[in-house]
């Protein structure tokens, strides 16, 4: 078909040297457009176009077209949509309309073949309509409801996403494997006051073959259903879950507070060994993680992301239930170390129980990329163990959004730096020491050498603690340690502050 296309169009084009690159880098864009969007199995060719070497060639096209089409579902099997916004100001037909009755037609010719959906609608207002329908009763009515797919990825409003939550975790399901819902807000201003209630146990009890399941804030879980979820879908290896406790069932009466402190000393009641990611975000995370977090044993956790809104008039959770859940998941079904995690990113934490560095990496040994966002603090052991590799010898990124000591952090670099870069002993490079050197080697001892954390990110409330560290931050650049002082709490280090390192 191709070869076809690029004949029949080369022979109206003068002679050049050849190009290199593939078939399709040569068909002119407006062809490939015209034959996706109008050159259906059983339609008649009637294609409007003021050039007639395009209808010529798509008239040759279109007979192999249907031959391979007729034969070929899979062709048929993907559909990706993207939706305008106010579509129906500027045009007599809806595009929206348009699009997505194409993609119905296209989704019923792939017959059995399992589909994939993906439809990014972003926009700000309310949901928006076409042709005076609701787009979210279109999307469902013609997408939706008709087909079965193996994975969706969305990303509208909240109440599409809504929708499309409710009725696809109620429909038992062997065919969804992936399924991704984002609401086009901001999930950092996101408020639980907006009158978006929380989906209950009693909404959804059925179970899934899911693979991966992200929801969106628009449809928070409330601790119930998010572990019902977890225990109903034993095949789930990535978990992205907004949770909102209702008031009603986080204030409860004396007997179910001493069920509470009774739950606390009990041992995990949920295994799932499958789970790799797990990405949490609390809506009102002052009561919610304890009793979320105590309840889970996830020994085969690759990343671990904790997050909670940064209002810092609203509660928070405190670093302790993190330590606790991190200890737990490093002990395997048989009570011996299995470290798993390499990923690592908390967000705000209570100020009166900040995170310790060393209490992080020491219940996750095997973590390679570390991000605090909350307030973090490094006690004077915590340098040393770090420094000897005792405690997070993978570890290559750090990340630290509020440290409370930079000037530890710094020093735990140096120390590091120097074990990770240690050479054999011998009478030439004793003598070249220096007596700092020295005095690191001894401090540092004569173990394996650590890896080097190559990416560091150091942020404080107050800048002025920065100050008079650039000079010794300046020396671990030049021994390959990428260091960027202030900039914000959080998020990495991005493009622009590595080309600056």
């Amino acid at each position: 078909m191709a070869v076809v296309l690029v004949s029949s169009h080369e022979e109206q084009q003068p002679k050049e040297p050849r190009a290199t690159g593939t078939f399709c880098d040569k068909i002119p864009a407006d062809i490939i457009q015209l034959i996706f969007l109008f050159c259906l199995p059983e339609t008649p060719i009637d294609i409007p176009s003021p050039d007639a070497r395009h209808i010529l060639s798509l008239s040759q096209v279109c007979n192999h077209w249907r031959y391979l089409a007729i034969g070929t579902s899979r062709l048929w099997s993907e559909v990706s949509l993207t939706l305008l916004v106010n579509c129906c100001e500027h045009c007599s037909v809806c595009s929206n309309t348009k699009r997505i009755q194409t993609a119905h037609t296209w989704l019923q010719r792939a017959g059995a073949i399992p589909r994939s959906l993906a439809i990014q609608a972003t926009h700000s207002s309310d949901p928006i309509s076409c042709c005076s329908k609701p787009l979210t009763n279109l999307i469902m009515e013609s997408l939706i409801l008709p087909f079965e797919f193996q994975k969706i990825y969305i990303q509208a409003h909240l109440s599409l996403v809504r929708h499309v939550a409710m009725y696809l975790l109620k429909q038992p399901s062997d065919t969804l494997e992936f399924l991704h819902l984002e609401s086009s807000e901001n999930y950092v201003h996101f408020r639980p006051d907006r009158g978006v209630d929380a989906i209950h146990l009693k909404d959804i009890q059925t179970s899934h073959n899911l693979h991966h399941l992200g929801l969106a804030p628009s449809t928070p879980l409330d601790t119930p259903l998010f572990l019902h979820i977890l225990r109903t879908h034993p095949s789930l290896t990535a978990y992205q879950a907004y949770i909102l406790n209702t008031t009603s069932s986080s204030s409860s009466s004396p007997s179910s507070s001493r069920s509470t402190s009774t739950s606390t000393r009990t041992p995990p009641t949920l295994h799932h060994t499958h789970l790799h990611a797990l990405d949490l975000f609390f809506l009102n995370p002052s009561t919610t993680p304890p009793t979320l977090l105590r309840s889970l044993h996830l020994p085969n956790l690759t990343s671990l992301k904790i997050a909670c809104p940064t209002d810092p008039t609203r509660p928070r959770y405190t670093s302790s239930t993190i330590t606790e859940f991190l200890h737990r998941c490093t002990l395997s079904s048989a009570g011996t170390t299995a470290p798993a995690l390499q990923e690592l990113i908390l967000g705000p934490v209570d100020h009166a129980d900040p995170f310790e560095l060393g209490e992080l990496l020491r219940y996750a040994p095997a973590l390679v990329y570390l991000d605090v966002l909350g307030t973090c603090t490094v006690h004077e052991g915590s340098v040393r163990a770090i420094a000897r590799g005792e405690w997070g010898a993978c570890l290559e990124v750090l990340v630290l959004g509020n440290a409370r000591d930079p000037d530890r952090v710094v020093q735990m670099l140096e120390l590091r730096s120097a074990a990770a870069g240690k050479v054999v002993d011998d009478k030439e490079s004793k003598k070249r020491e220096s007596r700092e050197g020295r005095e690191s080697r001894e401090l540092l001892g004569s173990g394996p050498r650590p890896r080097l954390i190559k990416r560091v990110k150091i942020a404080c409330e107050d800048d002025e603690q920065l100050i008079g560290l650039e000079f010794r931050v300046q020396a671990l650049r030049l021994q390959g340690v990428g260091v960027v002082l202030g900039g914000g709490g959080g998020g990495g280090v991005d493009e622009e502050e590595e080309e600056e390192v």
